[in-house]
């Protein structure tokens, strides 16, 4: 799996895509409800690991989450996103 700053739609009941820049250390969550969100300085170990685990939500919740700043870019949608 390659990370090359293009958003990787996921099979979650609580995301829809995560996209990774590599150079920056910055990951993109587009959730659900429409909200999206930018961590920075992730590694791309915890990028990875992110989009190969069983459960995103989980993983997300349990090492994105809290252990990173997140700054909301927008969202969430008042229609279909």
């Amino acid at each position: 799996m390659t990370l090359d700053n293009l958003p990787v739609f996921v099979i979650s009941a609580v995301l829809r895509w995560v996209r990774y820049d590599v150079a920056s250390a910055t990951l993109e969550i587009a959730f659900r409800s429409g909200a999206v969100y930018r961590y920075r300085f992730v590694p791309t170990t915890d990028a990875l690991a992110l989009l190969r685990a069983d459960s995103k939500g989980h993983f997300f919740n349990a090492h994105i989450r809290r252990h990173y700043a997140g700054e909301r870019l927008h969202g969430p949608c008042q229609y279909a996103c």
